[in-house]
């Protein structure tokens, strides 16, 4: 064998190493993705639904409505959106959301929880599309 014959096999295992590591590490939430049996539906539309709703209430400055529908929609939405071992940086938001809501500060809580929620939502359609790719690729190969 030659030597480039080497280099190239040694490149390749490599490869294939480095991404079984990604995989079984799960750093960007693609096992996560993939092995997502089916992602409820029903609460992600539900949750989405009451998004749009206190979008419109904080648009008419009913934000203490507004506040409440997306605090419901936040727990609906639970941890289902989380995706790989990225930490959850809307955490933080939420407990300062909570803690604005305490003092009376409804409209500065809404639009907290509001960015939250579509934060929340954007990284469960990216989970929905990671699981749809790989149930696809599975019936594909007629693994699943």
């Amino acid at each position: 064998m030659s030597i480039w014959a080497k280099i190239v096999l040694s490149g390749i295992v490599l490869a294939v190493l480095v991404a079984g590591l990604a995989f079984w590490m799960d750093l960007y939430g693609i096992r996560r993705g993939c092995f997502a049996s089916r992602l409820d539906q029903v609460s992600y539309e539900s949750a989405r639904a009451l998004y749009e709703q206190a979008n419109r209430a904080i648009a008419s400055k009913n934000y203490s409505v507004a506040n409440d529908m997306l605090g419901l929609a936040l727990t609906r939405l639970g941890d289902s959106y989380q995706l790989g071992r990225a930490e959850d940086d809307t955490s933080e938001a939420v407990t300062a959301a909570k803690a604005a809501s305490a003092r009376a500060e409804f409209e500065v809580a809404a639009r907290i929880k509001s960015e939250v929620m579509s934060r929340r939502l954007a990284l469960l359609q990216r989970k929905m599309r990671l699981s749809e790719i790989c149930h696809a690729a599975a019936r594909n190969w007629g693994l699943g």
